[in-house]
């Protein structure tokens, strides 16, 4: 998805509804800008009072610059709190998008991926996401403002120190465009390499006891460490092509500042300007180089933040492998009589299962024994519906459920009925759950029908 695709899908699904926090928010970041972009006037105005040494002008001065530093300290405050909370309230619904998204997939999705790869698209990519929308307010308005009103008073101050200025910084334009190429590209691979990281600290310390009994402390250390070490490589990586967008802007800066005093001392000299038009335009490019350099760092953030959002918008759109046919009806359970016919299935490499056929009376009880990867689990799964058979038929009293509503799946409508079959895959993570939850798989309707006890 193009960045521009990404940005508008962003304000249009989650942005925009809070439009009213946001027309609130436009004022205050320009009046926060207004009043950084007036201490270039009020140097000039100093300037050119005491050059005339006029005295009701000169006392004018510090009302002046302490109005303006008192306006921007408190619209500074607004504007953090605001952009803030906005963000907040962003990141939030996002996060409700990607769980509820996860909660309704089927459980093809959630065996493709670890779980620590699943805590990283929340926590990882949606902390780039929020610097990315807190900084892009700020320099999108602030700063762009603020960078706006100084070029506009060094324009009023002298047009040909200004062209100047404008044609130096406009030299580290194609600089700029590469840094942020290549810092969405690293921020996808940082994001990959962090979520299995995460993976693989879930799966040590959720294995804990075992790595304890069979002494593969040194081992799970090691693994640890290159995937660390890892970490760090890439990191670096990021902040060293962060790194690189300031420091050039600084050079620029330099430039200018240099170029600047250089011509206007020769326009100053011929009368072509005056001693406070000097002075206003270097404070003027003073308050211009902080917004410049934010709006130059920004580029690099923000292509982390999009590389970030196209694996949450990847995440949201990714369809499932379970879908209903046309018209479904729920499925109704009323003896629980199970049938497998024929059925095969595969995970993509290799069959688990091939032609299978049985099927179980209600109130029979059948256990399933096999050695590992003999297709105990994959019957389990295709039963209730966490998979769709590749061939065959699975029958629930007589109702093949790949046509019936994946929402209305047999571990639910099954569960508890009293005459019904049911299916109870022993899980010993499982066991402290309570024997009431465990066999009840969640719904709240069992307790009261007396079908857990």
């Amino acid at each position: 998805m193009k960045p521009s695709a990404l940005i508008g899908r962003l304000w249009r699904e989650y942005v925009a509804r809070y439009g009213g926090t946001i027309a609130l928010l436009v004022p205050v970041l320009a009046l926060v800008a207004a009043a950084s972009a007036s201490y270039a006037w009020i140097t000039k105005h100093a300037i050119d009072a005491i050059t005339a040494e006029n005295l009701a002008a000169i006392a004018w001065t510090p009302v002046l610059a302490i109005a303006a530093t008192s306006i921007k300290a408190i619209a500074m405050y607004a504007q953090a709190v605001m952009s803030q909370g906005l963000a907040l309230k962003v990141l939030r619904d996002l996060q409700n998008a990607m769980f509820g998204k996860l909660m309704g997939a089927d459980f093809a999705r959630h065996a493709l991926e670890e779980p620590g790869k699943l805590v990283s698209r929340f926590v990882n990519d949606i902390n780039v996401v929020a610097e990315g929308l807190v900084r892009g307010g700020q320099v999108a308005i602030r700063d762009a403002l603020t960078l706006v009103g100084a070029i506009g008073l060094m324009i009023w101050f002298d047009w040909a120190l200004t062209l100047l200025v404008a044609v130096l910084f406009l030299l580290a334009g194609p600089a700029l465009r590469a840094i942020a190429k290549r810092a969405r590209t690293q921020t996808q691979a940082a994001q990959v390499q962090l979520g299995a990281l995460s993976a693989l600290l879930a799966e040590v310390f959720g294995a804990a006891r075992f790595v304890k009994t069979y002494g593969l402390e040194a081992r799970e250390a090691a693994r640890a460490g290159e995937a660390f070490e890892a970490r760090r490589k890439i990191a670096l990586k990021l902040a060293r092509n962060r790194a690189r967008s300031e420091p050039l802007m600084e050079v620029i800066g330099g430039l200018a500042l240099g170029a600047v005093l250089f011509v206007a001392g020769l326009r100053v000299t011929s009368g072509a300007m005056t001693l406070g038009d000097l002075v206003g335009i270097i404070a003027a490019i003073g308050v211009a180089t902080p917004a410049a350099r934010a709006i130059s760092s920004f580029n690099t953030v923000l292509n982390e933040a999009l590389a970030a959002l196209s694996r949450i918008f990847g995440l949201l759109d990714e369809p499932s492998s379970v879908q209903d046919a046309p018209n479904a009806k729920p499925l109704v359970v009323r003896e629980g009589a199970i049938e497998f016919e024929n059925v095969g299935f595969s995970y993509g490499e290799g069959a688990a299962l091939h032609d299978v056929s049985f099927s179980i009376a209600p109130g029979e009880t059948v256990a399933l024994v096999g050695p590992s990867g003999a297709g105990k689990s994959t019957i389990f799964n295709l039963l209730p519906r966490l998979y769709d058979a590749s061939a065959g038929v699975v029958r629930i009293d007589g109702q093949d459920v790949a046509r019936r509503d994946a929402c209305e799946p047999a571990r639910r409508d099954g569960a508890g009925e009293p005459g019904s079959g049911a299916l109870q895959r022993y899980d010993p993570r499982q066991y402290r759950a309570g024997a009431r939850r465990r066999f009840g798989c969640g719904d709240r309707r069992c307790g009261a029908r007396g079908g857990c006890a």
